[in-house]
């Protein structure tokens, strides 16, 4: 029995023909080596076909036209691809392809093992992953479905050149995802700005899906949520959430409560004093001294002004007591429409700058000295002449 196993290989290694190695060749019975053509179907093999120049040993469970030229096939396995190989019990249907374990590998120049399926070219599949598109690479439980994209663990590929790990989903071009449940989407094709390039997913289920860190091919940046329209965020759109984020030119605060305030303090830790402190009504209180720039090598179009004038125009302003909606402190002062109206201020009509106020206020202070001291003069004239008289 050892003597005929090795006479077989032996003239397999010196490269006798079929004609030259009686075909059925065999160690005992059933027919287990076989040199030409097999004409019994089924059953343990060890095979050389030379007009496929392909080789199989183990179960044979497959029609021999399965068998692939240049092939090399083992176990339960078979290989239908040319120059592919098989081992175990895997299906190898691409050209130059391979396959171990319970896998498939269907597309050419594929790789698979475990019990994945490589369907794209020049994909790789390991574990119980799928590689659907071409040139991808899927391992874990995972799936890669877009050409060149990639996917480890339990996560899904979708996109072209996309990147996808732990139980995440990478949706649109050239992105990547990791964490869980992450929000995804966008176009898997084409580079679309508004569409995520990285993504953080913190998400509890396919149905509650949500990003920790999004960063968009724009270059917008959220921490804590996948707002569209924010530049960069650390807040949620929701009322109960809190942070801070820039919008629409805006650099917002957010403490999910309008009674709360925003303060600034001199040191960290106990003992630290406010000096800064922003009300949630919109009253600003400063531990010292408000400054204005007022230098004048940092000023342009200087005119003089008539003081008459202003005093004139500011005659005709109201000056009220009021308070603001909603709260109960009360005021004095002008209404910033009446002040617009009648000095055309400031940036717009429903504001009045304190340092346009205490100019308006120090002119009129002045056209008040000219008048008054005009009116000296005056009395002092009528004095000279009542002497006289």
């Amino acid at each position: 029995m050892k003597k005929t196993f090795s006479l077989v290989f032996l003239s397999l290694c010196l490269g006798l023909s079929s004609a030259q190695v009686p075909i059925g060749l065999q160690i005992d019975s059933p027919q287990v080596v076989i040199f030409g053509t097999d004409t019994m179907c089924c059953g343990p093999r060890m095979m050389w076909i030379p007009s496929k120049y392909a080789l199989f040993a183990g179960e044979l469970v497959w029609p021999l036209d399965s068998i692939g030229r240049y092939s090399f096939s083992t176990g339960r396995s078979i290989a239908p691809g040319m120059l592919s190989g098989s081992f175990g019990q895997s299906l190898v249907s691409g050209d130059y392809a391979f396959a171990t374990g319970a896998s498939g590998a269907v597309g050419k120049y594929s790789f698979a093992t475990g019990t994945s399926t490589a369907f794209g070219q020049q994909s790789t599949a390991m574990g119980i992953s799928v590689a659907g598109g071409n040139t991808s690479f899927a391992a874990g439980v995972s799936s890669a479905q877009g050409l060149a994209s990639s996917a480890l663990c339990n996560a899904v590929a979708v996109g072209e050149s996309s990147a996808a790990f732990n139980k995440a989903i990478s949706g649109s071009y050239m992105s990547t995802a990791i964490g869980r449940f992450n929000v995804g989407g966008g176009s898997a094709t084409e580079y679309v700005s508004t569409d995520p390039i990285f993504e953080v997913g913190i998400g509890a289920n396919e149905n509650n899906r949500r990003n920790a860190f999004t960063v968009r091919k724009d270059g917008f940046i959220s921490l804590g949520n996948h707002l569209g329209y924010t530049k960069f965020a650390l807040y949620e759109s929701g009322a109960s959430t809190y942070g801070m984020g820039v919008q629409a030119g805006q650099f917002r605060f957010n403490l999910g409560n309008p009674q709360a305030r925003y303060a600034f303090f001199d040191q960290p830790g106990s003992g630290a004093a406010e000096i800064f402190t922003i009300y949630g009504n919109g009253t600003v209180a400063v531990k010292g001294t408000t400054v204005h720039s007022s230098d004048i090598n940092r000023k342009e179009r200087i005119c003089p002004v008539s003081y008459a004038d202003i005093l004139d125009k500011l005659r005709s302003i109201p000056i009220r007591e009021w308070q603001y909606i909603g709260q109960t402190e009360r005021h004095v002062g002008p209404m910033a429409q009446d002040f617009y109206r009648a000095f055309g201020l400031g940036m717009d009509e429903k504001t009045i700058a304190s340092i346009d106020a205490d100019g308006i206020a120090l002119a009129a202070i002045k056209a008040l000295m000219d008048e008054v001291e005009s009116l000296k003069i005056e009395l002092q004239k009528v004095k000279e002449q009542l002497k006289e008289q």
